[in-house]
């Protein structure tokens, strides 16, 4: 157990409301934003600058390590107001934001390690994109390359993943790796979400002492070294189910910015032909956004719902003392819940963008770069549902689950 004392958060007074007020208060700023975002390739500095300010990056981040240690509510909903502003930031925030969560499976040396003396972390990584790790004396030394880092630009650190040398069958390791000791190399080019700079991080030879090092989660039946570490059993929840609530929050936010956009263009322009009324006149496009707002409505509410469920089946792991079944029924459950969280969101969004006008395609136009966004997140290897469907199916009927 660590004996130095707790750090404090920047502002111990901090509520969750004025934290998700700060974040909405970002979205006219963001959206101005977008076209420079998106040509940076990168999360500009300044919008890193006011995250940093605002306290976004510590959220759900452990309150002894500097953190607000707010709700999962209150994430999704700070998530996913930045990306009502600007989708590659939303993306960029709701992915190292949420992090900390990931984190906390570590060595509580290693979260010492990372959090340093004023808690200031971000650490994007790469869990199932593996290089090399080679035993070492006290560790590993780690070499490999990994793509979509998303906000390696502004890290602290990086999560490598590699493959223990000479096992059989092959052993799966996450490693925390320093800034000083990766490069990036700028691969990232895509027709959406551009602004993420998901760029490759590489590391060649890194030394990475042990204690900063676990076996990859779902690898092993054993509890994670970080296990309990915290008391809030938030912590104690199913690693990658958390990791998309942040796609969900990040989808619903997305979708929101594009009903903005098409709520404006149905209020100011008119249609080419008889009665020439304003587009927001005419039912066709009322039935649009009327569609469009349920769709998302019910997105936003399936998400929220999930929370409960996460907590609950993390406050059960915590009490009994026996880990989440990172690849049970349940834990499959809510993917799929999240999944179809992001489905909808792009339901709404296609429709939006179809309907709302050629000026929609024209570049760096909002409503055409909700569409990117959310195109370029559906083909994500974790958001295929299709596979997720299975595989539900196949525990419900005492099967085992195929390819995850």
């Amino acid at each position: 157990m660590l004996t130095r004392p707790p750090i404090a958060p920047p502002e111990p007074a901090l509520t969750p409301a004025e934290l998700v007020r700060r974040a909405e208060a970002l979205v006219p700023v963001l959206r101005e934003r977008q076209v420079a975002t998106e040509a940076a390739g990168r999360l500009l500095d300044e919008t890193h600058e006011d995250f940093l300010a605002a306290g976004l990056y510590r959220t759900i981040q452990p309150r002894r390590f500097g953190g607000y240690e707010l709700g999962l509510r209150d994430f999704i909903r700070v998530v996913s107001q930045i990306s009502r502003g600007c989708p590659s930031s939303g993306w960029v925030l709701g992915l190292t934001a949420g992090h900390p969560h990931l984190l906390a499976q570590f060595d509580e040396r290693a979260q010492a390690d990372v959090y340093g003396a004023d808690g200031d972390a971000r650490v994007p990584g790469r869990p199932v994109q593996a290089g090399e790790a080679r035993p070492a004396a006290g560790g590993y030394t780690i070499s490999g390359a990994w793509d979509y880092a998303s906000g390696c630009d502004h890290a602290t650190h990086f999560m490598a993943s590699g493959l223990v040398a000479g096992t059989d069958p092959p052993r799966l390791v996450w490693a925390l790796v320093d800034r000083g000791d990766f490069s990036i190399v700028d691969n990232w080019n895509t027709i959406g979400l551009r602004g993420t700079g998901s760029k490759r991080v590489v590391c060649e030879g890194v030394f990475v002492p042990e204690h900063r090092t676990m076996a990859a989660i779902g690898t092993t039946d054993g509890p994670p070294p970080g296990w309990r570490t915290h008391e809030n059993p938030f912590y104690s929840g199913a690693v990658f189910t958390l990791l998309f609530f942040e796609l969900g929050a990040i989808a619903v936010g997305v979708a929101r910015g594009a009903i903005d956009v098409y709520e404006d263009v149905l209020r100011r322009k008119r249609v080419d032909i008889p009665p020439f009324a304003t587009r927001g006149e005419l039912g066709e496009f009322q039935h649009h956004l009327g569609q469009a707002i349920g769709l998302v409505d019910v997105a936003e509410a399936a998400l929220l719902e999930g929370t409960d469920r996460y907590l609950e089946q993390a406050e059960g792991a915590y009490a009994s003392g026996v880990p989440v079944d990172q690849n049970g029924e349940e834990t499959r459950r809510l993917l799929l819940l999240e999944q179809q969280c992001i489905r909808l969101c792009g339901e709404a969004v296609d429709l939006l963008f179809r309907t709302g006008g050629t000026s929609g395609g024209q570049a760096g136009n909002p409503l055409g770069n909700a569409m990117l966004a959310l195109t370029v997140m559906r083909t994500h290897q974790g958001l295929q549902w299709d596979r997720t469907m299975e595989n539900v199916a196949r525990l419900r009927l005492g099967l085992p689950a195929g390819f995850a």
